[in-house]
């Protein structure tokens, strides 16, 4: 068997030159943006690292992205091959769409999650209100936001709710406002009762000089005036100021003689004696057999005249109706006369 050395050789050449250049540069391509995915991943992966998110986030960001950034490299070292790219194309988009429509409420937590880490609203620790739910932020999450009420109760409110509600954070500015108000009696004595209410939110030594608390009297109610009270003070001491206030004020109002109106009820003890009427059993005595008895006798006594009554009436209206009937037929008869005669004169 003879073998052709020499075509062989042409068509390793041949290989070399077309196919062989192409391996080459699609190992190549792949060497080296292997080593490009890395070094990318790498550097975000340091600048997220030094941000504030989460390492959660921080993971799940890089995860999506290392994909991405995979499949992209894909692509090229096929398309170096000369092989056509739109099928993988259309199968990655028509994979996305997929996932995309199933997954739809999770994905829209995850874009709202990211605009919450990126807008910043509030921080992990901050007291919040959030479309009603009030509480202290446990942490944030890529899909939902968890809160701890003030009765210690969890709350987890999807990241889509939070960027469509109204956000109250009471942390976020570093001060806050407490307000009170304190009802008092009529004869009071009103700068003795500012003077009790501004010494007392001084005297805790909680907030701050400016600007200065306030004190004044601010409604005259139907039993009560009412004076109303601010200060400031750090967002971390609101509650601790506010009880201390509401409590010192009480005790001191007690100790200065200043009474503080309450609702009253006024009860009155009849002396007249009322009689109810009680059954005490279902049986009736005799006396009262006789009395019911008389009582249906006197009902069908007066039933019978009713009804007699309208028996005469029905009687004389029933003959002056037989009359008008006579009178009718009469009337009938002689009309047949005349008309009878009539056929007989012509």
């Amino acid at each position: 068997m003879n073998i052709n050395w020499k075509s062989i050789e042409e068509w390793i050449i041949n290989f070399g030159k077309t196919t062989g250049l192409s391996i080459l540069e699609a190992v190549g391509i792949l060497v080296l943006g292997i080593i490009v995915v890395k070094v990318v991943l790498r550097i975000l992966k340091m600048i997220l690292w030094h941000s504030r998110m989460e390492k959660m986030t921080v993971s799940f960001l890089l995860s999506i992205l290392k994909f991405v950034l995979y499949i992209v490299l894909v692509i090229i070292v096929l398309q170096s091959f000369g092989i056509s790219t739109t099928w993988l194309i259309s199968i990655v988009t028509a994979a996305s769409l997929a996932i995309g429509l199933s997954l739809q409420n999770s994905l829209s937590n995850l874009a709202n999650g990211l605009v919450i880490i990126s807008t910043k609203p509030f921080h992990e620790g901050d007291f919040v209100n959030i479309g009603g739910v009030e509480g202290r932020v446990k942490n944030i999450k890529m899909l939902t936001t968890a809160i701890i009420t003030l009765d210690n109760k969890l709350v987890i409110i999807p990241n889509s709710t939070i960027v469509t509600s109204n956000v109250i954070n009471y942390n976020i500015l570093g001060k806050r406002r407490c307000d009170f108000t304190f009802d008092v009696a009529y004869d009071s004595d009103v700068r003795k009762v500012e003077k009790i209410i501004r010494d007392v939110m001084i005297s805790s030594g909680k907030i701050h000089s400016n600007p200065a608390p306030f004190v004044s009297l601010k409604y005259l109610q139907n039993s009560s005036i009412q004076f109303f009270a601010n200060c400031w003070c750090d967002a971390s001491d609101y509650w601790d100021l506010y009880y201390y206030v509401i409590n010192n004020v009480f005790n001191e109002f007690k100790k200065a003689g200043v009474s503080i109106p309450y609702n009253q009820l006024e009860v009155r003890l009849r002396d007249d004696k009322v009689t109810m009427p009680v059954v005490k059993d279902m049986k009736n005595t005799p006396e009262q057999i006789i009395a019911m008895k008389k009582q249906k006798q006197n009902l069908l006594t007066n039933i019978q005249n009713l009804f007699n009554g309208s028996a005469k009436s029905n009687v004389i209206k029933g003959n002056k109706s037989k009359e008008l009937i006579r009178q009718e037929k009469r009337k009938a008869k002689e009309l047949k006369k005349l008309e009878k005669a009539k056929k007989k004169t012509m």
